[in-house]
């Protein structure tokens, strides 16, 4: 049993393959007013929160015109344990 498993990692190695798991992401949106922005982005990088995308959105209404930054955040989700796969794994009949 030694040799196969052996010969499944030398095999997988040799071919590239990678027992490495794919990250998973949880993912939020913000939209801090201008005062706001720096202070927001201070607290969302000490969360775990890495900025994905941001873009300056204005909006009009009466007569008058707000701005703010609209942006997305992304942080690593916490790996799934074994019993969290099975249990999400459909048995086959």
């Amino acid at each position: 049993m030694k040799r196969y498993m052996l010969a499944l990692i030398a095999v997988g190695a040799l071919t590239g393959c990678s027992t490495a798991a794919v990250p998973r992401w949880e993912y939020t949106i913000a939209s801090p007013a201008d005062e706001e922005l720096a202070q927001r982005l201070k607290a969302m990088g000490a969360a775990g929160w890495e900025i994905v995308s941001a873009r300056r959105a204005t909006s009009s209404e009466g007569g008058h015109t707000s701005a703010s930054y609209e942006m997305i955040f992304k942080r690593p989700l916490a790996p799934r344990t074994a019993d969290e796969i099975l249990s999400a794994t459909p048995v086959p009949k």
